[in-house]
């Protein structure tokens, strides 16, 4: 991400405790029927802060209007550090186990207090990371990489103006015919597995007929890849028929008109188990804790990743189709609804439409996403689409856990510890014509008709 006379913010909340132990609790001793205090329990710090913040982005003055000339690259971190407040907290004895004294003898031993301290391990960023303010504040930590979603953020913001695939249908029209010769020959061999005519084979078995693997693979890809493709092109082309006025009449009343558009990119959460165990990950431990309070060798820790990603797009664009402008001289209407018909239905001949209609160019397309750039090549050709300003934003929340089971001499308890990172981020295209053409790389027929809109690099956004 580049930032342009960028500035950096920082704020944090340090520990209560500094760098001093943290108290969690005290020891008792069981003897004159009655339970005595007998000592603290202390545990080291190991984060000087509770909370770190983070905010990098760019200075902007106004315009002559007044108007802020903002909406830069932006990146904001937020990193909170296990709470100073005790996990698991309440009072636990030791049964029948005693605890030996010298000089006076052994003796049930009773904590009263929590846990804390925890260690995360799986964790990608390690204790010394979270201590590094440094670090934490960095332009990298933890921060993912946007940059991958402008191609998206632009294919699936842009106005999009054909809304079936038409040409892509009447390219493949020609496999019609073999898709009835599968499915009939499905209906066939299913006839003879329910009590048809069979054919017998060598030795007298019969033929499995439709419950052959190689029948059942031929007829689920002749169906998700024949006909559940091929009826829904019929309805969309039905429905677009059923909506062309309403269709013609906004493609008309839009053009040449600045529209706002946003879009969810992705809106995902995942739970990933990072390492698992046996044994303490948090304070206090020791001979104490874990074989005399608890039962030894019975400690099970789990460590979690929950992280939540949501990536969304906003942008001004505009098209322009000269024939489609009521206010230019056209003595051919008819011709200009036909031309919106074939633009709606995805009938025209444009570069993208040729290479959908071109076998395997799907294939191709994982690896190369040579349709998406064929695409934009036809939106700017044919339909003029620019935009005044594209932005791709993420918001990813990063939250660690630790799961401690403490198998106490009376019973179980589950202590639970967190860290989280939460980042936001904005990313701006790099000109009218998408993140990977930046103004400098611009051809002087693309600024002229930059120039025409009225769009330069310091248009207020």
């Amino acid at each position: 991400m580049i930032f342009d006379e960028s500035r950096l913010k920082i704020r944090n909340v340090p520990n209560r405790n500094g760098s001093k132990p943290i108290p969690t609790g005290y020891y008792n001793l069981w003897y004159n029927n009655k339970w005595n205090y007998y000592s603290p329990q202390t545990v080291p710090q190991v984060f000087p802060y509770e909370f770190v913040e983070s905010t990098r982005d760019e200075k902007h003055t106004r315009s002559k209007d007044g108007i802020w000339n903002g909406g830069g690259p932006f990146l904001n971190i937020k990193v909170k550090m296990p709470q100073v407040k005790l996990a698991a907290y309440g009072t636990r004895d030791s049964g029948s186990n005693t605890w030996f004294v010298s000089g006076m003898g052994s003796f049930p031993i009773q904590y009263v207090g929590g846990f804390y301290n925890p260690q995360f391990p799986g964790d990608n960023y390690s204790d010394a990371d979270y201590a590094n303010v440094a670090k934490i504040t960095g332009p990298t930590f933890a921060v993912p990489n946007i940059a991958s979603w402008g191609p998206e953020a632009w294919a699936r913001t842009a106005p999009k103006l054909e809304r079936a695939s038409g040409f892509t249908a009447l390219a493949e029209s020609g496999d019609t015919a073999p898709m009835l010769a599968t499915t009939a020959k499905g209906f066939s061999q299913a006839w003879e597995t329910l009590g048809g005519v069979t054919q017998l084979l060598k030795g007298g078995r019969g033929k499995l007929g439709i419950m052959a693997p190689g029948a059942i693979s031929d007829q689920y890809l002749n169906h998700q890849f024949g006909w559940a493709p091929f009826i829904s092109d019929l309805q969309k082309f039905n429905e677009n028929n059923l909506k062309f006025f309403q269709y013609y009449e906004q493609l008309q009343r839009d053009n040449g008109k600045w529209k706002h558009y946003r879009r969810t990119l992705l809106d995902d959460v995942q739970r990933t188990k990072l390492a698992s165990g046996t044994g303490f990950r948090c304070e206090p431990q020791g001979y104490l804790m874990e074989s005399i309070l608890c039962r030894p060798g019975a400690a099970t820790w789990e460590v979690w990743e929950e992280k939540y990603t949501l990536v969304t797009s906003s942008g001004c664009f505009r098209y322009y189709i000269p024939d489609q402008d009521p206010n230019y001289p056209n003595d051919y209407p008819g011709m200009s609804a036909l031309y919106a018909w074939l633009t709606m239905q995805g009938l025209r001949v444009s570069p993208s439409s040729v290479w959908r209609a071109t076998p395997w160019s799907w294939l191709i397309d994982w690896k190369f996403n040579i349709g998406r750039n064929l695409d934009r090549i036809t939106e700017r050709l044919y339909d003029g689409v620019v935009s005044k300003y594209l932005y791709v934003m993420s918001h990813t929340i990063r939250r660690v856990v630790l799961y401690q089971t403490i198998p106490f001499i009376k019973g179980d308890v589950l202590a639970t510890f967190s860290r989280n990172i939460e980042i936001k981020q904005r990313m701006a295209s790099g000109s009218p014509f998408g993140f990977d053409s930046p103004w400098e790389t611009l051809s002087p027929w693309r600024l002229s008709i930059l120039g025409a809109l009225g769009i330069s690099r310091t248009t207020p956004r």
